[in-house]
């Protein structure tokens, strides 16, 4: 899924592409003297659109991840990007496990959130949009007898 940040690009209405593009002016006189034209429209279809000087603008999702275990314990990371991030946690209890534990933590602004899973079966654990995340939080992901993995997208502007 793409998302479109107002502070990236201008979403093209009349096709259903994930791409951006940017308008301006460039001054078309020779020798310096300032006369403004606009700059005409270059659709991109999977690549940058470039049009006198201008190049469009696009939304980029970069997956991002963070894994621990028993031996790594506990991360912490730094959610970044122009929008939301949605994330998504992979678990397992190691063999033999009597009181696992996995644990998510975010702050952001100084609140402070937690999830935890405490009584887990045996075998792979799946979340999928544990939490939506706004950029700048700082995220702790810790586990006791289990490993797990914290996927999301960082949607960046390039």
């Amino acid at each position: 899924m793409h998302h479109h940040s107002p502070h990236c690009c201008v979403p093209t209405s009349h096709h259903s592409s994930p791409h951006c593009h940017s308008t301006g002016y460039r001054s078309m006189a020779p020798m310096g003297y300032p006369v403004l034209m606009p700059m005409p429209y270059y659709p991109s279809v999977g690549y940058a659109g470039y049009g006198w000087g201008g190049q469009a603008t696009h939304s980029m999702p970069l997956p991002q991840e963070v894994s621990v275990d028993s031996a790594t314990g506990m991360k912490e990371v730094f959610i970044g990007g122009t929008t939301k991030a949605s994330l998504t946690l992979e678990y397992a209890p190691d063999g033999g496990a009597t009181s696992p534990l996995v644990k998510v933590t975010v702050e952001i602004d100084g609140s402070i959130s937690t999830w935890q899973e405490t009584s887990m079966t045996d075998g792979y654990h799946v979340k999928s949009q544990l939490l939506s995340i706004e950029p700048g939080a700082k995220v702790t992901l810790e586990v006791k007898e289990a490993m797990a993995r914290l996927r999301w997208c960082e949607t960046i502007c390039c």
